[in-house]
Protein backbone atom coordinates (compact mmCIF):
# COMPACT_ATOMS: atom_id res chain seq x y z
CA UNK A 1 0.00 0.00 0.00
CA UNK A 2 2.90 2.34 0.69
CA UNK A 3 4.17 1.91 -2.87
CA UNK A 4 0.71 2.58 -4.24
CA UNK A 5 0.52 5.79 -2.21
CA UNK A 6 3.83 6.95 -3.69
CA UNK A 7 2.50 6.34 -7.18
CA UNK A 8 -0.59 8.36 -6.36
CA UNK A 9 1.47 11.30 -5.22
CA UNK A 10 3.29 11.39 -8.56
CA UNK A 11 0.08 11.81 -10.52
CA UNK A 12 -1.37 14.13 -7.91
CA UNK A 13 1.54 16.50 -8.40
CA UNK A 14 0.00 17.72 -11.63
CA UNK A 15 -3.11 18.71 -9.68
CA UNK A 16 -1.48 20.22 -6.61
CA UNK A 17 1.16 22.36 -8.32
CA UNK A 18 -1.31 25.18 -8.82
CA UNK A 19 -3.34 24.76 -5.65
CA UNK A 20 -6.55 24.34 -5.60
CA UNK A 21 -17.52 31.24 -21.91
CA UNK A 22 -19.49 28.83 -23.31
CA UNK A 23 -22.28 26.66 -22.02
CA UNK A 24 -25.02 24.54 -23.44
CA UNK A 25 -25.07 21.13 -25.03
CA UNK A 26 -24.28 21.87 -28.69
CA UNK A 27 -20.68 20.74 -29.00
CA UNK A 28 -18.76 22.18 -31.98
CA UNK A 29 -17.28 19.55 -34.27
CA UNK A 30 -13.89 21.22 -34.25
CA UNK A 31 -13.35 21.80 -30.53
CA UNK A 32 -10.16 20.45 -28.98
CA UNK A 33 -11.86 17.85 -26.76
CA UNK A 34 -15.33 16.43 -27.34
CA UNK A 35 -17.42 14.25 -25.01
CA UNK A 36 -17.52 10.57 -25.95
CA UNK A 37 -19.49 7.55 -24.84
CA UNK A 38 -17.82 5.04 -22.52
CA UNK A 39 -15.40 2.93 -24.59
CA UNK A 40 -16.17 -0.76 -24.72
CA UNK A 41 -14.69 -2.65 -21.78
CA UNK A 42 -14.05 0.45 -19.68
CA UNK A 43 -15.33 0.82 -16.12
CA UNK A 44 -17.68 3.63 -15.17
CA UNK A 45 -16.75 5.60 -12.03
CA UNK A 46 -18.62 8.25 -10.02
CA UNK A 47 -17.92 10.91 -7.42
CA UNK A 48 -20.32 13.57 -6.20
CA UNK A 49 -22.56 13.32 -9.25
CA UNK A 50 -19.64 13.40 -11.69
CA UNK A 51 -19.18 10.27 -13.80
CA UNK A 52 -16.28 9.16 -15.96
CA UNK A 53 -14.75 5.94 -17.24
CA UNK A 54 -11.38 4.24 -16.91
CA UNK A 55 -9.59 1.42 -18.77
CA UNK A 56 -9.96 -1.97 -17.07
CA UNK A 57 -6.29 -2.07 -16.05
CA UNK A 58 -6.47 1.20 -14.10
CA UNK A 59 -6.94 0.72 -10.36
CA UNK A 60 -8.19 3.14 -7.74
CA UNK A 61 -5.41 5.10 -6.06
CA UNK A 62 -4.87 5.70 -2.38
CA UNK A 63 -4.84 9.49 -2.27
CA UNK A 64 -3.99 11.85 0.58
CA UNK A 65 -7.02 13.20 2.41
CA UNK A 66 -8.87 15.90 0.49
CA UNK A 67 -9.15 19.44 1.72
CA UNK A 68 -12.26 19.69 3.87
CA UNK A 69 -15.32 20.21 1.72
CA UNK A 70 -13.85 18.73 -1.46
CA UNK A 71 -14.02 15.23 -2.91
CA UNK A 72 -11.30 13.52 -4.93
CA UNK A 73 -10.79 10.16 -6.59
CA UNK A 74 -8.06 8.78 -8.84
CA UNK A 75 -7.24 5.75 -10.98
CA UNK A 76 -3.95 4.70 -12.58
CA UNK A 77 -2.18 1.82 -14.25
CA UNK A 78 0.73 -0.16 -12.84
CA UNK A 79 4.18 1.51 -12.81
CA UNK A 80 6.34 1.22 -15.90
CA UNK A 81 9.95 0.04 -15.81
CA UNK A 82 10.94 3.62 -14.95
CA UNK A 83 8.56 3.64 -11.99
CA UNK A 84 6.16 6.04 -13.65
CA UNK A 85 2.41 5.56 -13.77
CA UNK A 86 -0.40 7.18 -15.69
CA UNK A 87 -4.02 7.88 -14.96
CA UNK A 88 -6.70 10.34 -13.94
CA UNK A 89 -7.67 12.33 -10.86
CA UNK A 90 -11.09 13.97 -10.59
CA UNK A 91 -11.86 16.62 -7.98
CA UNK A 92 -15.23 18.12 -7.06
CA UNK A 93 -15.13 21.47 -5.26
CA UNK A 94 -18.22 23.17 -3.79
CA UNK A 95 -16.57 26.55 -4.17
CA UNK A 96 -13.93 27.30 -6.78
CA UNK A 97 -10.79 29.18 -5.83
CA UNK A 98 -10.61 30.57 -9.38
CA UNK A 99 -12.96 30.60 -12.38
CA UNK A 100 -12.38 27.75 -14.84
CA UNK A 101 -10.24 29.76 -17.27
CA UNK A 102 -8.02 31.15 -14.53
CA UNK A 103 -7.66 27.73 -12.91
CA UNK A 104 -6.64 26.13 -16.19
CA UNK A 105 -4.09 28.89 -16.80
CA UNK A 106 -2.77 28.47 -13.25
CA UNK A 107 -2.16 24.77 -13.88
CA UNK A 108 -0.16 25.64 -16.99
CA UNK A 109 1.83 28.44 -15.35
CA UNK A 110 2.74 26.29 -12.35
CA UNK A 111 3.84 23.42 -14.59
CA UNK A 112 6.05 25.78 -16.59
CA UNK A 113 7.66 27.10 -13.44
CA UNK A 114 8.12 23.78 -11.65
CA UNK A 115 8.21 21.08 -14.34
CA UNK A 116 9.65 22.87 -17.39
CA UNK A 117 6.35 22.31 -19.19
CA UNK A 118 6.26 23.04 -22.91
CA UNK A 119 3.86 22.88 -25.83
CA UNK A 120 1.03 24.29 -23.76
CA UNK A 121 -2.35 25.01 -25.30
CA UNK A 122 -5.63 26.21 -23.83
CA UNK A 123 -9.10 25.97 -25.35
CA UNK A 124 -12.54 27.02 -24.24
CA UNK A 125 -15.03 24.18 -24.68
CA UNK A 126 -18.75 23.62 -24.78
CA UNK A 127 -19.41 20.81 -22.29
CA UNK A 128 -22.82 19.32 -21.44
CA UNK A 129 -23.92 20.38 -17.96
CA UNK A 130 -21.23 23.04 -17.52
CA UNK A 131 -21.68 26.80 -17.67
CA UNK A 132 -18.01 27.30 -18.54
CA UNK A 133 -15.40 24.74 -19.59
CA UNK A 134 -11.67 25.07 -20.25
CA UNK A 135 -9.15 22.50 -21.47
CA UNK A 136 -5.39 22.84 -21.02
CA UNK A 137 -2.64 20.56 -22.33
CA UNK A 138 1.15 20.52 -22.06
CA UNK A 139 4.11 18.19 -21.71
CA UNK A 140 5.80 18.21 -18.30
CA UNK A 141 9.33 17.03 -17.58
CA UNK A 142 9.04 14.71 -14.59
CA UNK A 143 11.88 13.14 -12.62
CA UNK A 144 14.44 13.94 -9.96
CA UNK A 145 17.69 13.15 -11.79
CA UNK A 146 16.66 12.30 -15.35
CA UNK A 147 13.41 13.87 -16.49
CA UNK A 148 10.90 12.05 -18.68
CA UNK A 149 8.25 13.79 -20.80
CA UNK A 150 4.73 13.34 -19.44
CA UNK A 151 1.79 14.54 -21.55
CA UNK A 152 -0.68 16.21 -19.17
CA UNK A 153 -4.17 17.63 -19.62
CA UNK A 154 -6.71 19.37 -17.41
CA UNK A 155 -10.46 19.78 -17.89
CA UNK A 156 -11.99 22.45 -15.63
CA UNK A 157 -15.78 22.88 -15.47
CA UNK A 158 -17.72 25.64 -13.74
CA UNK A 159 -21.25 24.46 -12.91
CA UNK A 160 -24.44 26.45 -12.47
CA UNK A 161 -24.70 25.57 -8.76
CA UNK A 162 -21.29 27.11 -8.02
CA UNK A 163 -19.39 23.83 -7.93
CA UNK A 164 -16.25 23.26 -9.98
CA UNK A 165 -14.95 20.00 -11.42
CA UNK A 166 -11.22 19.59 -12.08
CA UNK A 167 -10.06 16.50 -13.96
CA UNK A 168 -6.38 15.84 -14.64
CA UNK A 169 -4.74 13.12 -16.74
CA UNK A 170 -1.03 12.41 -17.01
CA UNK A 171 1.21 9.58 -18.21
CA UNK A 172 4.75 8.92 -19.34
CA UNK A 173 5.16 9.63 -23.04
CA UNK A 174 4.89 6.41 -25.05
CA UNK A 175 3.40 4.40 -22.19
CA UNK A 176 0.16 2.38 -22.59
CA UNK A 177 -1.65 4.83 -20.32
CA UNK A 178 -0.72 7.75 -22.56
CA UNK A 179 -2.93 6.31 -25.28
CA UNK A 180 -5.99 6.59 -23.01
CA UNK A 181 -5.60 10.07 -21.53
CA UNK A 182 -7.79 12.02 -23.93
CA UNK A 183 -10.54 9.39 -23.93
CA UNK A 184 -10.59 9.27 -20.13
CA UNK A 185 -11.14 13.04 -19.96
CA UNK A 186 -13.71 12.90 -22.73
CA UNK A 187 -15.93 10.56 -20.70
CA UNK A 188 -16.42 13.18 -17.95
CA UNK A 189 -20.13 13.87 -17.36
CA UNK A 190 -21.85 16.06 -14.78
CA UNK A 191 -25.33 15.38 -13.45
CA UNK A 192 -27.99 18.00 -12.76
CA UNK A 193 -27.28 17.67 -9.05
CA UNK A 194 -23.53 17.63 -8.51
CA UNK A 195 -22.84 17.86 -4.80
CA UNK A 196 -20.56 16.42 -2.17
CA UNK A 197 -22.15 14.12 0.37
CA UNK A 198 -20.54 12.03 3.08
CA UNK A 199 -18.65 9.20 1.43
CA UNK A 200 -18.85 10.82 -2.03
Amino acid sequence: MRARRTIALGLLGAVMLAGCSGGGDSVPDDQALKPIETPEGWTEQEIGGVTFATPPEWEELELPDSTEGTARIGFADEPSSSGSTGGIIVMVLPEARFPAKTQAQTFVTSAKNQEQASGDEMSELVWPGAEVAWYATYTAEVGAEETVPHPTAHLVLDLENGYQVQATVRAEEGSPAADHLEDALATIRVSDDVKITEGA
